[in-house]
């Protein structure tokens, strides 16, 4: 996770796909197999699914870009190789798709001292 120093807002969604998908694209060999990109009230979001070479290998990839203010949190799921990518997918999907940007809860309170 990083702050931006920016606040990020639904309008910027288009300017930061093109540069994600930008930066997908330079990674040698790469393929995004899908992606798509969302805004709702809890986070603005980009998915994609990617395969890509590095060190000889033919790899695969979930990377998740999710913003909520001004803050960026970078989620990926890797494994080192397609056919492992394919193996683990449905055991990461919780993972990737139930984490969420916020504030810290408060704290618990059990009731009248």
């Amino acid at each position: 996770m990083r702050d931006l120093g920016t606040e990020v807002t639904p309008d910027d969604l288009s300017d930061l796909v093109t540069g994600f998908l930008s930066g997908l694209d330079d990674v040698p060999g790469s393929n995004v197999e899908q992606h798509q990109a969302y805004a709702n009230e809890y986070a603005i979001g980009i998915d994609a699914v990617q395969t890509f070479d590095e060190a000889g290998q033919r790899r695969k990839r979930w990377i998740r870009l999710l913003f909520k203010g001004s803050v960026q949190a970078r989620v990926i799921a890797q494994a080192a190789s397609v056919s492992e990518y394919d193996r683990l997918r449905p055991l990461v999907a919780p993972c990737m798709t139930t984490f969420m940007l916020g504030g810290r809860l408060p704290p618990a309170t059990t009731g009248p001292a």
